[in-house]
């Protein structure tokens, strides 16, 4: 269904275009990709991933996910464990199902690693996606990164 790519100097354009695709509300809630990438690319604790799947027979990009893991004060992020600090799917490809692929992953490669718990953090208002992250089965954890509320997935 999906396939997560690290993001190179070939794939990194076409990531970046994807912010693009989102409405102004959307826009409020995700920082746009090209400045996901450069954080990224600053610190030493991101993993960032493309989000690709096979249309016509061909890779098309869709979105993008970043991780934080490991607590540092100079990225602005103290958790202690892995925290979700960037996840979008293109406006033509939201409500498919990509997200949800998309956590299951990484939850499952977290798993493998040890980890028990993602947090993560949302905007309010317009189109902010803490239903998505609610179904899905994170809820608050009574946290708040700047106006952002802090929210928290168990597992096993």
């Amino acid at each position: 269904m999906i396939a997560l790519k690290e993001v190179t100097m070939k794939n990194a354009i076409d990531i970046m275009r994807l912010s693009k695709t989102l409405s102004k509300a959307g826009r409020k809630n995700v920082a746009d990709n090209s400045v996901s990438i450069a954080q990224g690319s600053l610190s030493e604790h991101s993993w960032m991933r493309g989000i690709t799947i096979n249309e016509h027979n061909q890779e098309k990009y869709i979105g993008f996910v970043m991780l934080h893991i490991g607590s540092s004060i100079d990225d602005g992020i103290d958790v202690e464990g892995p925290y979700l600090w960037r996840l979008m799917i293109a406006s033509p490809y939201q409500h498919k199902g990509y997200g949800k692929a998309v956590l299951d992953y990484i939850i499952d490669m977290l798993d493998q690693d040890g980890y028990k718990t993602l947090e993560t953090s949302v905007e309010m208002g317009e189109e902010s996606p803490m239903d998505f992250y609610q179904k899905y089965g994170f809820k608050k954890s009574g946290e708040m990164f700047g106006e952002e509320i802090g929210l928290i997935y168990k597992w096993k």
